[in-house]
């Protein structure tokens, strides 16, 4: 990301209010529509998926300077 893109990106998401999860807090469910971006400043976020059999398998993770969508919280 270039420097003027990150500040594009960073006023932007400045003008929303700051939100702060704990580690294994759940942010998504598979059926909920999505509503919201999200940006990463700091920290990790694992995406999951169920297999047929009922096991968690990690699809994505998302890293600072990442955009994911969800539902709102």
């Amino acid at each position: 990301m270039t420097k003027d893109i990150a500040r594009t990106v960073k006023i932007f998401f400045e003008t929303y209010p700051l939100q702060t999860f704990g580690k294994g807090d759940k942010l998504v469910q598979t059926e909920e529509p999505i509503t919201s971006v999200f940006y990463i400043v700091k920290g990790l976020v694992r995406q999951s998926d169920l297999t047929p059999g009922g096991n968690a398998v990690v699809v994505n993770i998302f890293k600072p300077q990442a955009f994911f969508r969800c539902h709102q919280l």
